[in-house]
């Protein structure tokens, strides 16, 4: 009897939204919660359609969210952004993966098409590099790029 009341509560839970992420996926949420050491491990969940990527302290980047990082504003693009494995090249940065399809705004130059790109440091496994780049206004040539913090975790479709 027990078992069945302590049930019925996760299940009231995941219903209501609870924050517990990984009690939502286990029952059927959409998409998959997939954390970005995992993402950076493995080439096995390439390509991919993303839901949303969660940064801790700042929010959830998704299709009703976006994020600000000093004067740009990162937003999901005209269709869901998709994420690519680059195999690595250790030169000078270990390439993981890069989504794409964002949309960035600046005050000054307007919108941008622009891209996050998740990798490791040569020669240091632990170390993650997150950056944001936007494109020139051609959509192909590389504007600039920074650093910002590294999400937790990204939802893939």
């Amino acid at each position: 009897m027990r078992c069945i009341g302590w049930a019925f509560w996760v299940a009231v839970l995941v219903l209501l939204g609870t924050p517990y992420a990984p009690l939502r996926s286990v029952f059927g949420d959409q998409g998959e919660w997939v954390s970005l050491d995992r993402l950076l491990k493995s080439s096995s969940h390439f390509p991919a359609r993303i839901l949303a990527i969660e940064f801790p302290n700042e929010g959830v980047l998704d299709d009703s969210h976006g994020l600000t990082w000093g004067k740009w504003t990162a937003t999901f693009g005209s269709g869901r952004p998709t994420a690519t494995w680059n195999p690595p090249a250790c030169v000078t940065v270990c390439e993981g993966f890069r989504v794409d399809s964002l949309a960035c705004t600046n005050s000054v130059v307007g919108e941008r098409k622009c891209y996050m790109r998740f990798s490791r440091e040569p020669d240091r496994e632990t170390t993650i590099l997150c950056e944001l780049g936007y494109l020139e206004q051609d959509g192909k040539t590389l504007a600039d790029f920074f650093f910002i913090k590294c999400p937790s975790r990204i939802r893939l479709e």
